[in-house]
């Protein structure tokens, strides 16, 4: 006999609610999961797109950290708009005050004194929309929001380009999002001037409730205005979930460190900066892992560079896409050391002592944590591995000092340091960046540039200093 014959039919019916129940909640996150699983690959691809990149293939395992994806982007984005909503909300009513006051101004120039103004009425009469009125008991939100805008302002004045590149899109989309969560109005959408004919849009529109037409609008102007900040939020919402790092010290395999290590000479930039680079060494510093985990290559990006920065044209940028088996992060960095690293060569010309016309901005840019109007900073400029050319009696004939007193000088004028706050050292040969006996043609000549380095660091006078 069927079991299902001798259950009751109330029974019946409760279990066959609870099914369908099952079922649709089962379908309802199946869809979700879709959605959430071809937005994170639309994210991913547009990502590769945008660097130039391809992770190789794609496991179906993966499926999960798409999905991660574009939750991590949604979720951003939302907290990003919410806050904004708070902080434009101020801003809104005092341009609502003052068209207000405007409107009233024009009213009156047209009306005779001391009779009243409808304005409502007078809206109505011209064919404007119907007013819109804030909602009460919204102190509290304001006072929220200016103190929630004043410290965004900070925040984008102190911190990387990329916060104020992302202000002033996400302000104007939070700006109008506080309209419909502070206030209130009758129609979002309305014909104006008024038509007699209604085309297929319109008609879907006016079929709509109101707070249906409110959510509309609002995913379409936020929707068009988010592209001016999409690419700083992508980056943003990568490195929420882990996809991408910043500034991190990197193992890499020997070979992958010594075709980067190449290359970044040959470019003038300066590996691992005040630090010796030993026989065994493989780790890679100040990194910016573009993309690891995902597909079978990673991309790394060095030296690393904020999200969203501009890149000066002297400012020369390493890209490298080993095997996602060969990078290990091994930890995150804090502020960058107070010491600089500079290879001699792009400083300075061939054997000479005057700076290159690139030099300047160069070394203004590196030393980024030097305050212009800092008082009592004292500075160490270290030259090495360049080999003395004959004896001299005095030190301060060497090339290697006057390469040294050459950048004083210009930090002196650039950083309003007097010249006796700048100690100038000349090691020559005697430290080394690397070994470079075991290299032979074209590396040892890469090996030695390395070796021709200037060191610009803060020191205290109670430091003890191995110099000359």
């Amino acid at each position: 006999m069927n079991e299902e014959s001798v259950l009751p039919e109330s029974l019946k019916t409760i279990w066959e609610s609870r099914k369908l129940r099952l079922e649709v909640t089962l379908l309802a996150l199946a869809t979700a999961y879709a959605g959430a699983f071809a937005l994170g690959g639309l994210l991913i691809f547009l990502y590769f797109f945008r660097h130039d990149f391809n992770a190789g293939g794609i496991a179906a395992s993966d499926t999960v950290a798409m999905a991660l994806c574009s939750f991590g982007f949604f979720a951003l984005t939302s907290f990003l708009l919410l806050a904004t909503s708070f902080a434009a909300h101020p801003i809104v009513r005092v341009i609502y005050w003052l068209l207000n006051r405007y409107k009233v101004y024009r009213q009156r120039r047209h009306v005779r004194p001391g009779v009243a103004i409808d304005t409502v009425a007078m809206s109505r009469e011209i064919g404007m929309p119907i007013r819109f009125e804030w909602k009460a008991k919204d102190r509290v939100a304001i006072g929220f929001g200016s103190l929630l805008l004043l410290f965004l302002l900070i925040s984008m004045y102190l911190g990387p380009p990329v916060l104020f590149r992302l202000f002033f899109p996400l302000l104007g989309a939070g700006g109008f999002l506080s309209l419909f969560w502070f206030g209130r109005t009758r129609h979002v959408y309305c014909l104006w001037p008024a038509t007699e004919t209604l085309n297929g849009f319109d008609g879907w529109m006016r079929s709509l409730s109101n707070g249906w037409r409110n959510t509309v609008v609002c995913c379409v102007v936020v929707l068009s205005i988010l592209p001016f900040g999409f690419s700083e939020l992508q980056d943003l919402s990568f490195m929420t979930i882990g996809f991408r790092i910043q500034n991190v010290n990197v193992r890499l395999d020997k070979a992958d460190f010594q075709q980067i290590m190449d290359k970044a000479t040959r470019a003038g930039i300066a590996i691992n900066p005040c630090e010796t680079i030993e026989a065994d060494t493989s780790v890679l510093n100040h990194v910016d892992v573009l993309w690891h985990r995902l597909g079978t290559q990673g991309l790394l990006s060095f030296p690393t560079l904020p999200v969203g920065e501009v890149r000066p044209q002297y400012q020369a940028v390493i890209r490298m896409q080993p095997l996602n088996t060969d990078i290990n992060v091994l930890e995150a960095l804090g502020p960058a050391l107070l010491c600089e690293e500079f290879l001699s060569d792009m400083l300075f010309k061939a054997d000479g002592f005057t700076l290159r016309e690139s030099a300047g901005p160069r070394l203004e840019r590196s030393l980024g944590w030097l305050n212009k109007d800092a008082q009592g900073v004292r500075l160490r400029i270290a030259v090495h591995g360049v080999h003395p050319t004959a004896i001299v009696e005095k030190r301060e004939e060497s090339l290697g000092y006057k390469q040294g007193r050459a950048v004083s000088s210009y930090l002196s004028r650039a950083y309003n340091l007097p010249l006796e706050s700048i100690l100038v050292e000349n090691f020559e040969t005697r430290t080394p960046k690397r070994n470079c006996d075991a290299q032979a043609g074209q590396s040892n000549k890469l090996c030695e540039r390395m070796n021709r380095r200037i060191e610009i660091s803060r020191y205290s006078p109670d430091d003890v200093i191995a110099g000359n």
